[in-house]
């Protein structure tokens, strides 16, 4: 697809990280450091599209596989435990009582 993603201000690269290894979401790929003058600890995260910098928010990325039907029910049902609390936070659900 000729995404790279860059990671900047990182203080080590997870154990075991190379070069051209893939990664996946939620895999931890590095540590933030907070030496020098900074006031926190942050990471600075670049998303390059062969070669060009691109907004990582606006970008539209093909769709991953399918969940498997043996996973589809549980995940249907975080999926819709999920959505109620970002309506709950929108102020889009209101939860009421048999009192």
């Amino acid at each position: 697809m000729g995404y790279t993603s860059k990671y900047l201000h990182l203080s080590k690269f997870a154990k075991g990280l190379t070069v051209g290894t893939r990664v996946a979401q939620k895999e931890v790929i590095g540590y933030v450091g907070d030496t020098g003058t900074v006031t926190a600890a942050h990471l600075d995260f670049r998303l390059l599209r062969h070669g060009k910098p691109v907004n990582p928010l606006t970008q539209i990325f093909p769709p991953g596989p399918p969940v498997p039907e043996e996973f589809r029910a549980d995940f249907e049902g975080k999926k819709a435990a999920l959505e109620a609390k970002l309506l709950l936070l929108e102020g889009k659900l209101v939860v009421t009582t048999d009192d």
